[in-house]
């Protein structure tokens, strides 16, 4: 069951400025839809849905998302053949995926343990046209029936760029400590040149984060392994191993959460 203040409360805590946060019933539905520097206009929403417009400079739409929460409940096979004349109508493709193929998963033992594919992106044409870089991502699922899943925009390679990459990682802005190093790095390199400035940035921010996340490295050391675990054929051994990786991340994520709220 999760309330839609906790949802604002996460919302505001990514960085995002607006966004619709709609309380679950019971334990089912709750949903999230939020945006910032992008103009949008909310056109309906319910406990299972949401419909927001995407704007241009003009406030003229451009292309419009809709999620759908089934919520668990038993369907007729009428309504769900319209469902799916629905999607054909309006012309509707699967966006494919990355990852697991499975994103929803029941039962702690192989005795009564099931998953199936049921989230998924679905886009026209049109969207396509848009963003056609666009990759879809399956994440492991834990604490949940559902697994996260995410469609973004890939961004192109850029031949003449050479070695590893800097990577700035979001959790690093729970630390009240990170925004000190970067003004550190900024006024100590004020004699070079914007491009080695921002370099300059990335390195110190990179040796921060090794001394100061050892936990957010921990983090994303088990999220991998859990995706491959996820992936791969499941037995009891497997699952066993997936449960107690999903406990660890629950207790780390605690220590950040724990964390985040000593140094507010």
């Amino acid at each position: 069951m999760i309330d839609s203040s906790v949802l604002n409360q996460i919302k505001n805590r990514c960085g995002f400025s607006n966004g619709l946060c709609l309380s679950s019933v019971g334990n089912s539905g709750g949903m999230g839809f939020w945006w910032k520097d992008i103009n949008a206009n909310v056109v309906s929403y319910s406990d299972h849905h949401f419909e927001v417009n995407l704007l241009d400079d003009n406030n003229t739409p451009r292309w419009r998302a809709i999620g759908i929460y089934g919520g668990g409940v038993p369907r007729s096979e009428r309504l769900m053949d319209a469902f799916r004349e629905d999607i054909d109508q309006c012309r509707l493709r699967d966006l494919g995926f990355k990852g697991s193929i499975f994103t929803w998963e029941i039962g702690n033992s192989m005795t009564i343990y099931v998953r199936d594919w049921l989230d998924r992106f679905l886009a026209d044409d049109g969207w396509m046209a848009l963003f056609p870089d666009y990759e879809v991502q399956n994440f492991p699922n834990y604490s949940s029936d559902h697994a996260p899943i995410m469609v973004s925009l890939k961004k192109r390679n850029d031949p003449g760029m050479r070695g590893k990459s800097f990577r700035f990682e979001p959790l690093w802005l729970s630390r009240e400590d990170c925004g000190e190093i970067v003004d550190e790095s900024w006024n100590a390199s004020l004699e070079l040149n914007i491009d080695r400035k921002i370099a300059r940035r990335g390195e110190d921010l990179s040796l921060w984060a090794r001394k100061s996340c050892g936990s957010i490295k921990k983090i994303k050391d088990i999220k991998k392994k859990l995706r491959e675990l996820k992936e791969a054929v499941m037995d009891g051994s497997t699952l066993e191993l997936c449960k107690n990786m999903s406990v660890q991340l629950d207790t780390l994520h605690m220590q950040e959460e724990y964390f985040l709220f000593a140094r507010a």
